[in-house]
């Protein structure tokens, strides 16, 4: 039987012997977690409870599901202790300070595609990493970089299986 590459396996080719790039490869582990919580929920279906119960709105407008501020309380909660010093989630009105020295900012949609909850299609989160530039700099201004500055991209599709795609640079892999 063939042997499936795992998210440890593309991290470790990585290898980045600068600050930063360390940082990147930290802040993927942990979200990973973040990530394998909100799969195994969106397993188990409705076994999990009404996940696509309407709880309000998010700020762009979007009614906000059960299953929403769930993967957003996750990934939060998961971060905490990570490299990131802002997460910008499309759950939260403004960006989340968890350390403004820290070497990373995260912008996140934690749960793409909750209208789909109910019909059982493809869901997903969607993050893209960049470089905290100081500790002086507004969220929006960490936030609000060119996409030639992202560090890491990636998204993760939950459904029948799930399945990460990660790009870190010019070497991109689906997990």
């Amino acid at each position: 039987m063939p042997r499936f590459q795992t998210l440890e396996d593309f991290l470790e080719k990585q290898r980045p012997e600068d600050e930063t790039g360390q940082a990147v490869l930290q802040l993927c582990r942990q979200l990973r977690t973040a990530l394998n919580k909100i799969a195994t929920i969106v397993a188990c279906g409705p076994l999990a409870g009404d996940l696509a119960a309407a709880q309000g709105s998010n700020p762009d407008g979007d009614v906000q599901k059960k299953l929403d501020i769930v993967a957003h309380d996750y990934i939060i909660e998961t971060l905490r202790d990570s490299p990131a010093a802002w997460v910008l989630s499309e759950e939260h009105d403004t960006a989340i300070e968890l350390d403004r020295t820290r070497p990373l900012a995260l912008a996140i949609d934690p749960l793409d595609g909750s209208s789909n909850i109910e019909t059982n299609a493809t869901i997903g989160t969607i993050f893209i990493i960049l470089p905290n530039t100081g500790p002086d700099a507004t969220p929006e201004a960490v936030i609000l970089q060119p996409g030639t500055a992202q560090l890491a991209a990636g998204d993760c599709f939950y459904g029948a299986h799930s399945e990460l795609v990660l790009s870190s640079g010019s070497v991109s892999e689906r997990l």
